[in-house]
């Protein structure tokens, strides 16, 4: 199964780092933000934030470890 991921000079470790904080951003700003408050706004923006979070660390992640094109990633 080599040939479904990057080599080791290829793999973008920087690329992951950026990736892992942010995402550990996000879940600090809903932890922060959001842990007090009971409300259907609050779900809303929980979900949208912990979405972005998701997304980027999912598509920018396997990214940086796989072969795929960079606007396959982004979307």
């Amino acid at each position: 199964m080599a040939h479904l991921w990057r080599s080791e000079e290829k793999i973008k470790m920087i690329l992951n780092s950026v990736v892992v904080l942010i995402a550990a951003v996000i879940f600090t700003c809903i932890y922060v933000f959001l842990i007090n408050r009971k409300s259907i706004s609050t779900a809303l923006v929980y979900g949208l934030l912990y979405g972005i979070s998701a997304g980027i660390t999912m598509g920018y992640g396997f990214y940086a470890f796989s072969p795929i094109p960079y606007t396959m990633a982004a979307t």
